[in-house]
């Protein structure tokens, strides 16, 4: 008998969107240097050598921050503007929240914090009837809507069958770069401890009232050893529209967004049931409510499992929110439960294998819910072909410069190149990250936390790094809620990959 061989199949040519300058610096710090050179010939010309290198010295002390460091992969000049952000919040007293009746809002209600206090959640329906739920941000214009989307895993599931699933979400991620409303996309994979309630449900309502004593004890016995031990895992898929004026088209209320998302959401679940989610769905917005109550208050599961058993929990959007929240700098307490939030430094280095991140998405018994947010931005056609010319002409100037030619510069050019001749023959140019955030009910558990993450970081080939100093708007944005970050930010979209 012979066996076929099965080749298997990598993956990678990651690359960085930040625009690099000369001797590896920034495009901002390099348009420094160059403004620094100019007043150096003037104050040479004017007031004469002395002056001249005390400016050089003002320079060279001002390049030092400027320097990217290998640890959080930021330079001096961001660490300290971080720093500033979060003390002036701390100052301002903006770190803590109290909602609900003895709280800091007016009317009494457990809003969500933050980016997402305004957030508005409304139920619509499509040309068919099905109704979806759309979050909206009204000061933004972002419409948000969260597709429930099981996936099938990758036990005794064969190669070939990997490889389709691949490709169909690769195509899925392609088409979103069709749609110029679309501003950003996630997927969220959330693990924790199933309480359950479902289990001994299904179970309880599949015995049969003639069943022999004996086998009805032991199905009881089962769900309730399987319910303490069995992990319950989601995977939700957010596509975030805008309704703001375009280059080519006028700004929509929310009525217009939802009639348009209406019609092209179909096309989008389609498309994504092939990538291995047979069952993807739009999420209602009860089950919408339920979760993000749970997410910012874990011990609450188990009470919430019983009332959708029941008759419901009647929350509304306006009571999902914490009653307590508290940021500190590498921590976020919101009522009973602490979180650490970390975000991807750098993607892989090198090659990645399907199965590279299994490990950081399986549940783990240190922590008690889990959530890896890979975070998606597409580019649009006609400026992809642009950037990837870009890229090429500054790995190619990045190696002229040097005295001599690296290794490392040469792998630059060739990921540069198969990136153009990739986007050349029609593949969507799309930027995405990552944020992964553990919870845990003892605050004393952190620190183990803290040893997890990173040995699981190291597992898959990311270096992750603490969200210091904005550790509850990274949990906001890893939760299954649309939040495009990048899209709130002070400084234009188009400037941040310069500086």
């Amino acid at each position: 008998m012979s066996t076929a061989e099965v080749e298997v199949r990598t993956y990678g040519n990651f690359s960085d969107t930040r625009r690099r300058g000369v001797a590896g610096l920034s495009r901002g710090a390099t348009i420094g240097l160059l403004l620094g050179v100019l007043v150096l010939v003037a104050v040479l010309l004017v007031l004469g050598l002395p002056a001249a290198l005390v400016w050089v010295g003002v320079m060279a002390l001002a390049a030092v921050p400027t320097r990217v460091s290998r640890r959080d992969g930021r330079s001096g000049y961001q660490r300290a503007v971080a720093r500033m952000g979060f003390r002036r919040a701390q100052r301002a007293s903006q770190t803590v929240y109290l909602a609900g009746p003895g709280g800091h809002t007016p009317d009494g209600k457990c809003r969500l914090p933050g980016l997402l206090a305004t957030s508005e959640l409304t139920v619509e329906r499509d040309p068919l009837g099905a109704e979806f739920a759309m979050l909206t941000l009204p000061k933004s214009r972002h419409h948000t809507v969260v597709i429930d989307a099981p996936a099938t895993g990758l036990h005794l599931v064969d190669q070939p069958v990997i490889d389709q699933h691949v490709a169909g979400f690769g195509h899925w991620l392609a088409t979103l770069a069709e749609y110029p409303e679309l501003v950003g996309a996630s997927i969220v994979v959330e693990s924790a401890p199933d309480p359950g309630v479902r289990l001994r449900r299904m179970v309880n309502g599949n015995i049969e009232d003639g069943a022999p004593v004996f086998a009805r004890n032991v199905m009881k016995d089962l769900a309730e050893e399987y319910a303490a031990a069995a992990p319950q895992i989601t995977t939700r898929v957010t596509l975030t529209f805008s309704g703001a004026a375009a280059p080519g088209r006028d700004a929509r209320d929310r009525d217009e967004m939802a009639a348009h998302i209406g019609l092209i959401l179909p096309a989008l679940v389609g498309t994504l049931r092939l990538s291995g989610c047979p069952g993807a769905q739009p999420l209602s917005a009860q089950d919408l409510v339920d979760s993000i109550r749970v997410s910012y208050d874990p011990s609450v599961a188990q009470e919430v499992e019983l009332a959708r058993a029941g008759d419901g929990t009647g929350l509304t959007w306006d009571a999902v929110g914490p009653t307590l929240h508290r940021e500190g700098d590498d921590t976020y307490q919101h009522d009973r439960a602490w979180s650490r939030v970390w975000q991807m430094q750098e993607p892989p280095k090198g090659i990645i294998q399907a199965d590279q991140m299994t490990r950081l998405l399986e549940p783990h018994k240190a922590i008690d819910r889990k959530r890896v947010t890979l975070l998606y931005r597409p580019v649009d056609p006609v400026l992809a072909a642009e950037q990837v010319e870009e890229a090429l002409n500054d790995a190619r100037f990045g190696q002229k410069v040097q005295r001599r030619p690296t290794a490392r510069g040469a792998a630059a050019i060739r990921a540069a190149e198969r990136t153009a001749e990739e986007e050349a023959r029609g593949a969507a140019l799309i930027r995405f990250g990552m944020i992964v955030t553990a919870t845990v009910t003892d605050q004393s558990r952190l620190a183990a936390v803290n040893n997890t993450i990173e040995r699981l970081g190291t597992a898959a080939k990311l270096r992750l790094r603490p969200a210091l100093g904005s550790q509850a708007t990274s949990f906001a944005a890893g939760l299954p809620l649309g939040l495009v970050l990048p899209e709130h930010m002070a400084i234009n979209t188009k400037w941040q990959d310069q500086l």
